[in-house]
């Protein structure tokens, strides 16, 4: 929508324009965006898994008082599910268990049942 009338303007200046955003953005992205040291979408088979490894991240950078991206450099962040993380973000032995519990008894979605 800009485009069209940015270049019948400044012509060639617009590549300036677009180049000059995009290198504005990028310290944003280094600086804001935490690193998942590694981890992918698929590292626990399920999305979910990730944003709990972020949960992790941004607990124990809660409790350090230093930045997510900071802490999530770091090798050692423990996994979703490990004692370590459960600790972290402050769940019990008997509430892990209850959630254990609860997805054991879940109706599977509509769409899974024949």
């Amino acid at each position: 929508m800009v485009t069209g009338p940015s270049f019948s303007n400044i012509n060639w200046g617009t590549y300036i324009v677009f180049a000059a955003l995009n290198a504005m953005i990028v310290p944003v992205i280094y600086f804001f965006f935490p690193e998942t040291s590694g981890r992918s979408l698929e590292d626990d088979g399920i999305y979910r898994a990730t944003h709990a490894d972020m949960d992790v991240i941004f607990a124990l950078a809660y409790k350090e008082g230093v930045s997510p991206v900071e802490v999530s450099l770091r090798k050692d962040i423990p996994h979703v599910g490990s004692p370590e993380a459960d600790e972290i973000l402050g769940i019990s032995k008997s509430s892990r268990a209850e959630m254990k519990e609860e997805a054991a008894q879940a109706q599977p979605p509509l769409w899974t049942q024949k």
